[in-house]
């Protein structure tokens, strides 16, 4: 009897210590995946602005635009909205690296020639 005693306090106490490192795995395993996740984001764009947010936060058709890489569209959506908002956008679309000026193009300020390019 005693040994059935021992046997049962000792399994018992194997069992606890088996719950408590399962505890502590899915804890690390849960730890593991945020870090694993803050590395996914995006890296910035060349102006230190986070290309999700950027396209994200433009109008529905600017973005529908930039998704499909429909230049002409893009062309159409700016030219509807007021100067100032489409410089707006525009620009921060060039700091978050969704559009890329041609050289030649930087001296005219005009983001509309065929030079530049959606990426």
């Amino acid at each position: 009897k005693t040994y059935e005693k021992e046997l049962d306090v000792q399994c018992n106490e194997l069992m606890e210590r088996i719950y408590q490192r399962k505890k502590e795995r899915l804890a690390e395993a849960a730890e593991q995946q945020e870090v694993e996740y803050e590395e996914v984001d995006a890296p910035l764009g060349p102006g230190g602005l986070d290309p999700t947010e950027v396209l994200n936060s433009l109008p529905k058709d600017m973005q529908d635009a930039f998704i499909d890489q429909d230049i002409p569209r893009l062309k159409e959506v700016l030219s509807k909205m007021s100067e100032e908002d489409a410089a707006y956008h525009m620009d921060r679309c060039v700091k978050a690296g969704l559009w890329v000026t041609n050289a030649n193009d930087e001296d005219d300020n005009d983001n509309n020639d065929t030079g530049d390019k959606l990426e």
